[in-house]
Order: structure tokens, then C-alpha cells, then sequence
């Protein structure tokens, strides 16, 4: 049986601090105010007024104030497990189990987090579409799930006295995720007009929100169509993740000394949480019933990107979706199902999967004349699907961190007693010398986004049929990144405004990083004193030993744009250039840390020596 707790608590509570008020200052007070300069008093980038002044003025021309959140979410975990194992015969053994997980959704101790109710905004004239709270609603967001149970299976079977056929299945549960819904608790005063400004000392300059507020007409502010907090929280928020996973496979000894392995190893996940997209989108049937083709009809485009005070909107009828509807706002916004504000995401939609299938190979040579191997080799292909829109399929792609071959091998000998003169032998053995190495293919690119509308949500760029995606070959070691572009921009083409390319996320397999390889390797020796009471260890230790350059990842994004140089002539950004900053006439680059790699490349070669007394 296992339980656990886990609390998140806002410490210290967030807006207090030095910054609990923002003020933003400018030239209006002391120039000549806030809505705009005369022109004739511009002179190049100055302009009459000093903000400082303003400040000694005690004038803003705008204040934010913060109230204090002290939000505390809190969650459990608990799960029941039995196993039993049979040997139905001496050379069959079965293993067998059933778990049963239970986590309860993360909720605010006090129901102060906010979720988009379907209740009307009178911040919005009475639109439905505002915020609601568990300590008013007498309702729960989402509800734990209950039926997270995972048999589990393995079988074992000795084929002969050398070679053992091995199998398992089972479910697996993955911990429900984190919920993060708040109430950001911000006012702003922005004054407006000629001289628009504030002064402080007056009651009502600093705006005074508080913590927690449960008022449906909270957000959106006058004039605003955004909400820092607010979004929607998926029925099925709390659903753990489950993975379905099976292997089979044959271990084999070779020698006394040493066995391999090969495995076929997949999985199949369901439920993972994923951005379901915004739930404001647009439907093409909504289009429709306003007479507009935004995907085939340039005008219309131009039509809805136009504010609903220009001529064209008016003239075509449509009017204010409520009363104080600011006609700033353009006609698109007016047309979503929540109005009031411009986007609402989906948290935590349990829509994502997983596949994952491989063949993993193992050898292992266990300590004999002082030398000690394992090593694994995979072969995998690894993939998701993440449903991105509400009107867009799902799209079936490569995980970012799919790799389809890798090699790891963990070397370690000990030198032995190879001389017979004892000082001689006494110098050189019991020397340990080891080594890490990892190869791998390169991780997926992130291939260019679309730069095109399609008033529904995000896409990637066609790739161009018969176009070679690099100009050079990453892994050629001959790539100069000051001077060469390695990515070939006529390989990728925007589709056309209104239509969809491939969806967010989607990757191939032929459009990866550099192959990066890690070798460390160390080697040292402890002597022994006094009968083994005291001993002396000695050791280096290096990375990268054999002193390996690492180019960073290309610049994937706006092929159709040129790439920039600095006054060097070297190039500094735009697609294809790789992704490195440059320093100076003897530039040093300062390389990135890859978040996915989780290294920093073209790391020097590294050693450390280590001294060890114990007594």
C-alpha cells in the first residue's frame, strides 16, 4: 500500500514585495502630455519632459496594483498493489499482479481558483462566458477518477540450460496532473485625454483589488478582451494517464562470463493531458451563417482583421456583440463564442497518445581478466498525437525526443599483475581505466510555422516535393557557422491564407539535428597503508575526451526571410543559420544550453583530478 500528500503553497503570497505597485511614468506631466509631442518639438530621438520630474511630481500615467495570493493546492495520491509469483513447472515460472492507483484531482484548499462558467458576465452585458469559484458555485471542476487498475503479467520460460525466453504485459497509471488555475487579483488606472495623468496622492490613482474575489464581472477589465487567469478546465482534467506495455524477448549466454539479450519492447498511451487548443476558435459553420469564406475569399480576410468601427464592417451590418463593445476591437473578435475575450484555453484535455515500439539489444561481459562490459543498443521509433484545434485533426507525428538509434557503452578494466618483479608489478596494477560512450541519431528539428491567417489556429509550412531540406550535411564536420547556411529555405512553402499546412507539433525524420556524441572516460588507483586502515585514491576525470566540436541546432524559422550578418560579415540570424552567438574579431561563440539534449555543446575537452586521503 502506498499514500502520499503534496501541498503547494504560495510562499510568501505572490504581489508582495518591492513591486506589489507598478507605475509607469512618461514626458506628459513636464512635456506636453500624454497623447502626444508636437512634432516641431521632435528633434531626431528627444523629446521635450522628463519623466524623473514626473516622478518627483508624485504623476503616472498609469498604476497597477497587485493584491496578495495566497493560493494553496493541495492533492493525494494512494494505490493498493498484490503480486504473487507460480513456478508451474521447473522451467516455467509465471508472475502476476493487479495495482490499483487513486489520485484526487489538485484543488485549492478554499475553492479560491477561478474556471470559465457558463453563467452571464456583467462585465460583458450579460454575455454568457465568466468566472466561477468552488467556494460560490457549490460544484466541483473535475472529479478524481476511480477505475485506474492495472493488471500486470510476466512469464519466463528456460528454453535450455543457456537460453531463457522472457514476456510481460501490463497497465500502468501515471500520477493525474497538476492544476494550476488562479485569480491574478490586478487593476490598472490608466488616466485618458490631453495630459492624461495621475497623481499619486490622490484617493483612487493606486487601484485597490483584493484576494480572493469571487465576482463574476471581475474580467474582463473596461476595454479589455483578455483575462490574465481565466481559462477552462477540462471535465477530464483528473484522468491519470495509462500506458498499455509488453515485451518479449530471448537471453542467451554466450560464455561463462557473458550474456545477451534482445527484446521487442512497445507501448501504447492514452489520456496524456495536452493544450486541446482554444476554445474560442471560430467554427467554419459560424463563417458560414455570417456569409464569409475566409479560407478562399481574400476580401473576407481583409474583412475580418478590420475593426468593427471601419467602413467595411459597418457597411456589411454587423453591429456590437454587447453594449461598451469597444469597436477597436476587430470584427473576428466580435465573432468568437466568448466575445469578452479574445482566447480561452483548454488545460489539462486528456486527448494525448503515445506509441512507442523497439528493439533493444543488450551484452554484458561481468568481471574476467579485469575487464567489464555492457553495453545496449535500440533501434525505436517513437511517436504522439496531440490534438491541437477543436476543428483540426489530430496530428500523428515523431516525438520531439525521438532518436531511432542508440548506442551506450559502460567500459571498465583493471589492470592486472603483469610482471613478476614485485616493485614493477606493484606500481602498475589494480589501475582502473573506464569509459562512457553514447551515440545517437539527432533529435527532430522543429520544422518553420506558418506565417500565413487562418483564423482558426497555428499550422507548419508545406514541404516543397523533390527539394533537399539542407544544403549541407550537419554531420560532415566541415560546416563553418559563421560563413555557411545549412538549411535550404525552397524546401518549405506557406499554405495558402485561410488553409491549414501540416499541425503544430508535427515532425520527420529526415529533418534532425547533428548527431552528437558523449565520451567521457576516467581512470585512477587507492592505495592501501596500515593493512587497508588507511588508503589513498587517486582519479581523473574527463568529458568530451576526445576533444569533439559540436555545432548548435539551425534557425528553423521564416525560411522566406533573408538571414542577417553583423558588421563582421558573419552571419548572425535567420533560417538555416546556426543557432550561435558570436563575440567580437575573435569570436569565442557563446553556446546554449538544449533543453532537450540536456548539453552544452562544443564543450571543450574538461579534465579533473582528484585527490582522496582516508584514514
Amino acid at each position: 500500500m502506498e499514500v502520499w500528500w503534496q501541498a503547494q503553497i504560495t510562499a510568501p503570497p505572490t504581489g508582495v514585495g518591492l513591486n506589489f505597485a507598478t507605475l509607469s511614468l512618461a514626458n506628459a506631466v513636464t512635456g506636453q502630455g500624454a497623447t502626444g509631442i508636437p512634432a516641431s518639438l521632435v528633434t531626431g530621438a528627444n523629446t521635450i519632459g522628463f519623466p524623473y520630474a514626473n516622478f518627483l511630481l508624485g504623476d503616472v500615467v498609469s498604476a497597477t496594483q497587485y493584491a496578495p495570493v495566497d493560493a494553496r493546492m493541495f492533492k493525494s495520491q494512494s494505490a493498493l498493489f498484490v503480486q504473487d509469483s507460480w513456478k508451474i513447472t521447473r522451467k516455467l515460472t509465471l508472475d502476476y499482479g493487479l495495482r490499483w492507483d487513486y489520485g484526487t484531482p489538485a484543488s485549492e484548499e478554499y475553492g479560491r481558483s477561478a474556471n470559465l462558467g457558463l453563467i452571464p458576465n456583467p462585465a460583458a452585458g450579460g454575455r454568457i462566458g465568466a468566472p466561477i469559484f468552488e467556494a460560490t458555485c457549490g460544484c466541483k471542476f473535475v472529479s478524481a477518477y476511480p477505475y485506474a487498475i492495472g493488471p500486470r503479467l510476466g512469464v519466463a520460460y528456460q528454453i535450455d540450460s543457456k537460453t531463457v525466453f522472457r514476456g510481460g504485459w501490463g497497465l500502468a497509471y501515471a500520477v493525474p496532473p497538476d492544476i494550476n488555475l488562479q485569480n491574478t487579483a490586478q487593476l490598472t488606472n490608466t488616466p485618458t485625454g490631453v495630459n492624461a495623468f495621475a497623481t499619486l496622492n490622490v484617493t483612487g490613482t493606486i487601484p485597490q483589488p483584493i484576494w480572493p474575489n469571487f465576482s463574476a464581472s471581475q474580467t474582463p477589465l473596461p476595454g479589455a478582451t483578455t483575462s490574465g487567469f481565466l481559462g477552462l478546465l477540462d471535465p477530464g482534467a483528473a484522468r491519470p494517464a495509462r500506458q498499455n506495455q509488453w515485451s518479449i524477448g530471448i537471453q542467451r549466454e554466450i560464455t561463462r562470463d557473458t550474456v545477451i539479450e534482445a527484446s521487442y519492447v512497445g507501448n501504447r498511451g492514452v489520456w496524456w493531458p495536452g493544450p486541446l487548443g482554444y476554445l474560442n476558435q471560430i467554427s467554419p459553420g459560424t463563417f458560414a451563417a455570417y456569409g464569409l469564406s475566409p479560407y478562399s475569399n481574400a476580401t473576407d480576410d481583409l474583412l475580418l482583421g478590420s475593426t468593427l468601427a471601419s467602413a467595411a464592417v459597418v457597411a456589411k451590418g454587423f453591429g456590437l456583440p454587447y453594449a461598451g463593445y469597444s469597436t477597436s476591437n476587430t470584427l473576428l473578435n466580435s465573432l468568437r463564442p466568448f466575445p469578452q475575450f479574445s482566447t480561452i484555453a483548454v488545460q489539462n484535455s486528456p486527448t494525448g497518445k503515445t506509441w512507442y515500439d523497439s528493439l533493444q539489444m543488450k551484452a554484458t561481459k561481468r568481471m574476467s581478466h579485469g575487464l567489464q562490459v555492457n553495453g545496449t543498443f535500440t533501434w525505436s521509433k517513437a511517436m504522439t498525437e496531440i490534438r491541437p484545434n477543436l476543428f483540426v485533426p489530430s496530428n500523428k507525428s515523431l516525438e520531439p525526443t525521438d532518436q531511432p538509434f542508440l548506442l551506450n557503452a559502460n567500459i571498465l578494466y583493471v589492470t592486472q599483475k603483469w610482471f613478476s618483479n614485485k616493485l614493477v608489478s606493484n606500481a602498475v596494477k589494480d589501475w582502473k581505466i573506464g569509459a562512457f560512450l553514447q551515440y545517437g541519431s539527432g533529435l527532430p528539428l522543429t520544422p518553420p510555422a506558418a506565417t500565413t491567417t487562418n483564423f482558426i489556429g497555428g499550422s507548419e509550412q508545406f514541404r516543397v516535393p523533390g527539394q533537399p531540406l539542407f544544403i549541407k550535411n550537419l554531420n560532415c564536420g566541415c560546416i563553418n557557422p559563421y560563413q555557411d547556411l545549412v538549411l535550404n529555405p525552397a524546401a518549405w512553402v506557406n499554405p495558402p491564407n485561410g488553409t491549414f499546412g501540416p499541425a503544430t507539433g508535427t515532425m520527420y525524420g529526415d529533418f534532425r539535428s547533428a548527431r552528437r556524441p558523449t565520451e567521457s572516460a576516467n581512470f585512477g588507483r587507492t592505495f592501501r597503508f596500515k593493512e587497508g586502515r588507511m588508503g589513498l585514491e587517486i582519479r581523473a576525470e574527463f568529458t568530451n575526451i576526445f576533444n569533439r566540436t559540436q555545432i548548435g541546432n539551425p534557425i528553423t524559422t521564416a525560411p522566406g526571410s533573408s538571414p542577417t550578418k553583423n558588421n563582421l560579415g558573419q552571419y548572425a540570424a535567420g533560417f538555416g543559420v546556426i543557432n550561435l552567438t558570436v563575440s567580437g574579431p575573435n569570436q569565442a561563440p557563446t553556446y546554449t544550453l538544449n533543453a532537450v539534449v540536456g548539453q552544452l555543446y562544443a564543450l571543450p575537452r574538461n579534465g579533473t583530478l582528484i585527490a582522496r586521503f582516508s584514514f
